[in-house]
């Protein structure tokens, strides 16, 4: 009886150490099946993290495209060369300091003309150009966008297109639009060797849209600044290259002026006069595109007391 005892409880014992390792077996598996769980939906996080990341990606590359078109389009169409101007200077130089010229239209030679069209979704540019033994022409370049500035004091300051030759890494001409119907083309050129001052050349082309009406007041590009004078004073000082000066009517008398003239434009001598000092002409030099008119069609009169002197001088001015 004492043996068969022992031999049962002996079998209990086995029975329950076979059901806790079977328990510990299926925790475990539990445990696992959790963690797998886990990781399949740590994955499916990263999945949706890389899948976000690339949308955006996709969806800022096509924001920037769509941007692209909406400004190539813009230009689209043909554009008429109609005056150029030209800075030279030094390396460093701001525009403002350099000397410059202009020039315009048939006046000066210019003939020119710039077509952008779109072809299977890519936009291209055409352009020919001619100025006195000078001629230029490239087709079918590629045009994209570039969201900077064309050169520091354009009036554009968001973006500009450049149109490259790809095969020889070369720029064809760079461009941007400054009002609906005007182009501005700027190229820029360091001259000098190495261990001497460099010279600064810019040049600014200007087109209008062929068709456009601004086509038939091409003569107002030559001035930059229109200024309205009443006195003499006013009128010395506005003296300038591509410079349209509205004279209120009235009289304008040199001799009566006796303040000194600071224009770099005007070298003057002083007189006595009737026994007063004053001026008995001046002499403009080194203008180019000046235009003086009365407003509203009046009437204006300048004067010099000097019965045989000119009452304006003009040297080594144009136009």
């Amino acid at each position: 009886m004492k043996k068969k005892l022992m031999l049962l409880m002996l079998l209990m014992m086995c029975g329950l150490t076979a059901c806790s390792q079977d328990q510990d077996k299926t925790g475990d598996k539990a445990q696992k099946k959790t963690e797998d769980t886990d990781e399949e939906e740590d994955d499916e996080d990263t999945d949706e993290e890389t899948g976000s990341s690339k949308k955006k990606k996709k969806d800022k590359k096509k924001d920037k495209e769509d941007s692209s078109v909406k400004e190539l389009k813009q230009l689209e169409g043909g554009w008429q060369y109609v005056c150029r101007k030209t800075y030279s200077g030094t390396e460093g130089d701001e525009l403002e300091d350099m000397e410059s010229s202009f020039f315009i239209g048939n006046n000066d030679d210019l003939y020119g003309f710039v077509e952008f069209y779109e072809e299977d979704g890519v936009w291209y540019a055409d352009i020919s150009e001619s100025q006195y033994e000078y001629y230029h022409e490239s087709y079918h370049f590629p045009a994209e966008v570039v969201n900077t500035p064309l050169y520091e004091q354009c009036e554009n300051q968001d973006w500009h297109v450049s149109v490259r030759n790809k095969r020889k890494d070369a720029s064809v001409f760079e461009a941007t639009l400054v009002d609906e119907n005007k182009l501005v083309l700027y190229s820029e050129s360091i001259y000098g060797e190495e261990d001497e001052e460099k010279w600064k050349y810019v040049d600014i082309r200007t087109y209008l849209r062929d068709g456009s009406e601004d086509l038939e007041h091409v003569d107002d590009l030559c001035y930059e600044k229109t200024v309205t004078v009443s006195d003499i004073g006013e009128l010395l000082e506005a003296i300038d290259n591509n410079t349209k000066i509205i004279l209120k009517p009235g009289d304008y008398d040199i001799s009566a002026y006796s303040e000194e003239i600071n224009n770099p434009k005007i070298s003057a001598y002083k007189e006595t006069l009737d026994g007063r000092e004053g001026y008995g002409s001046v002499y403009i030099h080194d203008v180019s595109y000046l235009y003086l008119e009365v407003e509203g069609g009046g009437k204006a009169e300048i004067s010099v007391d000097t019965p045989y002197s000119a009452v304006l001088y003009f040297n080594d001015c144009d136009r």
